[in-house]
């Protein structure tokens, strides 16, 4: 398995995960070992190879309560989606729909309708998070919102 986690500690005897398989909604470690740029797991159950191969693309996740804490000016992806976008003007510009993870930063996928855009999540774009408000302020150029030049026209 390729593991994808900010806790490489997570990946150890006796870890337990939930899956996005419907037929094995839980799957426990019982052998872990290093092998190239992943790992070789023995998992509770599954006594075979074939067995092992039905579960090829599976991802294995955890409960939101056992994420790490975050620092003041992190966020989940599944925090932000959902949260209105309004300018700093107070207009309201949409919702955030996705979270576009980049190597150099992530975007934010606000939707307006039939309306799409991206927003780097930058703090000179991003100026304000309020989870608790469910909503995000920003500060954006002129053109990078296609509601610019739509929102003249309606």
């Amino acid at each position: 398995m390729r593991p994808l986690s900010d806790d490489p500690q997570r990946f150890e005897v006796g870890s337990e995960f939930l899956t996005d398989d419907p037929a094995t909604s839980r799957i426990k470690f019982v052998g872990v070992q290093s092998h190239k740029d992943g790992l070789l797991v023995t998992l509770d159950g599954i006594a075979d190879r074939d067995s092992a191969e039905e579960l090829r693309g599976v991802s294995l996740l955890i409960d939101s309560e056992q994420r790490r804490r975050l620092e003041d000016d992190e966020y989940w992806p599944d925090d932000l989606i959902g949260l209105a976008v309004f300018d700093t003007s107070g207009r309201r510009l949409g919702v955030v729909a996705g979270v576009v993870e980049g190597a150099s930063q992530d975007r934010l996928r606000v939707t307006a309708g039939r309306a799409q855009f991206d927003v780097p999540f930058v703090a000179d774009l991003v100026r304000e998070v309020d989870i608790a408000e469910g909503k995000l302020v920003v500060d954006l150029p002129d053109g990078l919102s296609e509601l610019d030049s739509s929102e003249e026209h309606s």
